[in-house]
């Protein structure tokens, strides 16, 4: 009776075991991740460099080398970054976390109220925030493959920091000359240049040393210039290129332009 009884009672142990195991794996395939869908940007990144007019003063923000946009579809997120330009991970659903970490980054990923969030990358402990997409940022979307998206990103980046321009006069105290700059990125008023660009400051080369940089062109010659906006005022000093460096230096070079409209 007693070898009956045992028996028994291991086959209703291992039932249990399976019974509680499926219960587990259900759970964990029925979590909602309905909210989270879609596409979200970095708001310490693209709001803050807007609003204060600088891109070297965000753009050593650690989240955003792997993470300016995050794209989740399913169970899969997908992470474009200005280093890191696109990564894919499967979520990794514990608690309020989503991700915790990537092939290239260590940052953790989580949601946190309407919001989605990150922090621990690079050591950084500071929590950093994703909000949903507006105005322009929704042709980040157009085509909806990967590779679109990577250069959309990249592209609608551009198109609003020029906006610290385009649309805009501007006087140059020095000799009186009006600058106007139009879209797409044309300039006028400025010597033989047609086109203007704000360096985004993407990918690992960078010789302007960490500076915010206007870029005037024709198909022949650039200039690059150092700005600093103060209200309606824009003080520029040159950028040159020393024979014996790879980086460029502030030169004794400057204008001060005043908006006009």
């Amino acid at each position: 009776m007693s070898i009956i009884f045992m028996k028994k009672t291991t086959t209703l142990f291992i039932l249990s075991i399976l019974f509680f195991s499926c219960k587990k794996k259900e759970i964990t395939k029925t979590i909602d991740t309905s909210a989270i869908q879609g596409e979200w940007i970095l708001s310490e990144y693209m709001d803050s460099i807007m609003e204060n007019k600088s891109v070297a003063k965000h753009r050593m923000n650690p989240a955003a080398q792997g993470s300016i946009l995050l794209q989740i579809i399913g169970d899969t997120i997908h992470n474009y970054g200005s280093v890191y330009y696109h990564g894919i991970n499967k979520l990794e659903l514990n608690g309020d976390t989503i991700l915790n970490g990537t092939k290239h980054t260590s940052c953790k990923y989580f949601i946190c109220g309407d919001k989605l969030c990150v922090t621990d990358c690079y050591k950084d402990k500071n929590i950093y925030h994703y909000r949903r997409l507006k105005d322009i940022e929704s042709k980040i979307l157009e085509g909806r493959n990967p590779r679109n998206i990577e250069k959309n990103l990249s592209e609608v980046i551009m198109a609003k920091f020029n906006r610290f321009f385009y649309n805009k006069r501007f006087r140059d105290l020095e000799n009186n000359k009006i600058y106007e700059f139009g879209f797409p990125y044309h300039i006028s008023g400025w010597n033989n240049f047609k086109y203007f660009e704000v360096n985004k400051y993407w990918g690992t080369l960078h010789p302007f040393n960490n500076k915010d940089i206007l870029a005037v062109k024709n198909k022949t010659e650039s200039e690059y210039w150092n700005f600093k906006f103060q209200g309606d005022t824009i003080y520029l000093r040159k950028m040159i290129l020393p024979k014996t460096s790879d980086n460029y230096e502030l030169s004794g070079k400057s204008k001060t332009l005043i908006k006009t409209k």
